[in-house]
């Protein structure tokens, strides 16, 4: 069984997935923007241990929480934080240095390694040894598609570029969502895809030679659930269609309020809206159709399970 809480109170990430029978093995991932107890909320749904705590990337809507989780709480000595290291020999912005300083203390696990040093119940893959690897039942697997080193590098240069002149760089928005950690999280039969503010293009060739059984031995079919990129931004979710052409899906969950969409926030175009039309869609904060030639119809649901 694999049971994801979405306790995002809109445009923001915050998500505890528990796996397993009776042991369960609990993965948080992303901590919001810092103004939801998500701890309470935890223990509310019987959730009293953290065994593993993964930060996307380091936009304040995904990064803020858990540096207050880790300045408030400290036992969880025996936590694995999954991250992308920030700082290579120059001094990020402050939240990112906050949170590196937090959990400079933990076991720490880097995505974009092609060796995976797998620590407790999660195995932890790259997509090559994905590929050669036996599935066993009852194992947890995580399997890490973006970003490649390239891309981790780019967001490198832009913190010289910060560290050197005090400013951002043009651009930078894409570069720290292309250093979002996409994974794949597998357990027996059931298939989860977590985006982060990543981007779908730039994983429809791996989803390809992970779903052909001609090059793995245990090819992906379909997705049980799919956590929509950036809040179901248009430029982040260009080819979905092509993703759900080669790995079928019928249950996304989106992090958004919609309410507010015609005052800024992110919006989801028609295309979007096509493409989720008449497919169940989670939020944990609105609930209701949001009209645009094609409906979309939203569940309202903070516990989802698989």
């Amino acid at each position: 069984m694999i049971t994801i809480y979405n306790f995002s109170e809109g445009q923001e990430d915050v998500f505890c997935i528990s796996i397993g029978e009776q042991e369960k093995t609990n993965l948080l991932v992303d901590g919001g923007n810092g103004n939801i107890d998500f701890i309470t909320k935890m223990e509310e749904f019987g959730i009293e241990e953290l065994h593993y705590v993964l930060l996307t990337h380091i936009d304040q809507d995904h990064i803020k929480g858990l540096i207050k989780l880790f300045k408030n709480k400290e036992n969880y000595e025996g936590i694995t934080v999954i991250y992308n290291k920030f700082i290579n020999g120059v001094i990020s912005y402050n939240q990112a240095k906050q949170f590196e300083e937090l959990t400079e203390r933990f076991h720490n696990i880097v995505s974009y390694r092609e060796y995976q040093d797998s620590e407790g119940s999660i195995i932890f893959l790259s997509i090559g040894e994905r590929e050669k690897r036996e599935k066993e039942e009852g194992k947890i697997y995580i399997t890490f598609l973006s970003p490649n080193k390239e891309k981790v590098q780019k967001l490198y240069e832009y913190y010289d570029y910060y560290k050197s002149r005090n400013k951002p760089k043009a651009g930078n928005g894409k570069i720290v969502n292309q250093s979002s950690i996409i994974f794949i999280l597998e357990y027996n039969n059931y298939v989860v895809l977590m985006t982060g503010d990543g981007y779908i293009e730039d994983i429809i060739e791996d989803i390809k030679d992970l779903s052909d059984d001609k090059k793995t031995n245990n090819p992906i079919e379909k997705f049980d659930i799919i956590k929509i990129p950036h809040h179901g931004s248009e430029d982040n979710n260009k080819q979905l269609d092509e993703l759900l052409k080669r790995l079928p899906c019928d249950k996304f969950i989106i992090t958004n309020k919609f309410k507010d969409f015609k005052q800024g926030d992110v919006r989801i175009k028609k295309e979007l809206i096509d493409v989720l039309n008449g497919k169940k869609v989670y939020s944990s904060s609105y609930e209701g159709e949001y009209k645009d030639k094609e409906i979309l119809t939203v569940i309202k649901e903070n516990t989802i399970r698989l």
